[in-house]
């Protein structure tokens, strides 16, 4: 089957409202640039049906209610994982999450031999340069051989230890260095918005834009000049998980810091609350409400702004080699309000 991937990724374009969503061609499986599609594409997956895969762990009732109250551009059926064969479903639209983690490696030039001794080259031809971790929502449809469109969730710290550990990047001695740092770590393995309430916002995202033609891509810079300026008047609710810092180069826990070092630059109400009662919240929909997220996809930080009645998102930006929110995000989102 000729599969498409829908990873949410922020991507906004046009006045239409975005979420972790892209919407075009993927170029890799392993980052968030893609390739605009054609109108003929967008009308090929509305007229189809669309098969949405139940992933292991969520459930059942649960995700059909919430996917069917938002999903309307084409008629849906959801399946458990466990009873889903691709090769049945070759003619329709697929809705699948994707869940790997590796490493990256790099392939040295190798050297001929001399005499019975292989140079240093070629003893090192094969080297661990990093680790990766693909998960997302992902569309597939028959004509195309690369996702059409992502939904990205974010790794925990935990998560990310736990590759890195498993890698042979390190040596030991910086594992043995480190085992204290990540033991302080009390999370469990798993990603911070793979949770209902954010799923909602993004289906929402997703829906929209497929039904308006809109290629979304996540790289680029987006603010909703109309809608932002709500923020004046309204709170800007933080889930806690993104005051803890990451450090990149021991892949663990650095410090859990104060919203206070983050917003110190930002000048209207904002309020950091759990991720359990953001997510209650997004799926009360009674209000409009808006809330901060940070996606991190492998290198690629994306910081966004997200209505979480509509899943519209009103503000995104998106830095390579980041890994942390930052103050100066804050202030450039609040430039952006003013």
């Amino acid at each position: 089957m000729k599969k498409i991937i829908l990873s949410l990724l922020i991507i906004l374009v046009t006045n239409n409202f975005y979420a972790q969503v892209n919407i075009g061609k993927s170029k890799s499986w392993a980052n968030i640039y893609v390739s605009e599609l054609s109108n003929k594409q967008f009308d090929e997956i509305k007229n189809l049906k669309t098969i949405f895969v139940i992933p292991n762990g969520l459930d059942k009732d649960t995700i059909k209610q919430i996917i069917d109250e938002v999903w309307t551009i084409n008629d849906i059926k959801f399946i458990a994982k466990n009873n889903f064969e691709a090769s049945k479903f070759s003619n329709n639209a697929v809705i699948e999450l994707i869940d790997d983690e590796g490493f990256k490696k790099r392939i040295k030039r190798t050297e001929p031999y001399n005499g019975s001794v292989a140079t240093g080259l070629e003893q090192q031809k094969d080297k661990t340069i990093g680790e990766y971790i693909v998960f997302n929502f992902s569309l597939f449809i028959p004509s195309q051989k690369k996702a059409v469109a992502q939904i990205f969730f974010t790794p925990n710290i935990k998560k990310r230890e736990v590759i890195t550990n498993s890698s042979d990047r390190k040596s030991a001695l910086e594992k043995a260095l480190i085992k204290n740092k990540q033991k302080k770590n009390k999370e469990i393995s798993g990603f911070y918005n793979f949770d209902l309430g954010y799923i909602k916002n993004y289906f929402q995202c997703l829906n929209e834009n497929l039904n308006n033609n809109i290629n979304i891509q996540s790289e680029d810079t987006y603010v909703d000049e109309n809608e932002i300026k709500n923020l004046k008047e309204s709170t800007l609710f933080t889930p806690d998980w993104m005051m803890k810092r990451y450090d990149p180069f021991s892949s663990t826990i650095k410090k859990i810091d104060k919203p206070e070092k983050y917003f110190s630059k930002y000048n209207y109400d904002y309020k950091v609350i759990t991720n359990k009662d953001l997510n209650e919240k997004i799926l009360e929909g009674k209000d409009d409400f808006y809330y901060l997220m940070h996606t991190q996809v492998n290198g690629d930080k994306i910081v966004s702004v997200i209505n979480g009645k509509t899943g519209n998102i009103i503000y995104r930006k998106t830095t390579r080699m980041s890994y942390n929110i930052k103050s100066k995000d804050i202030s450039f989102l609040n430039k952006q309000i003013n």
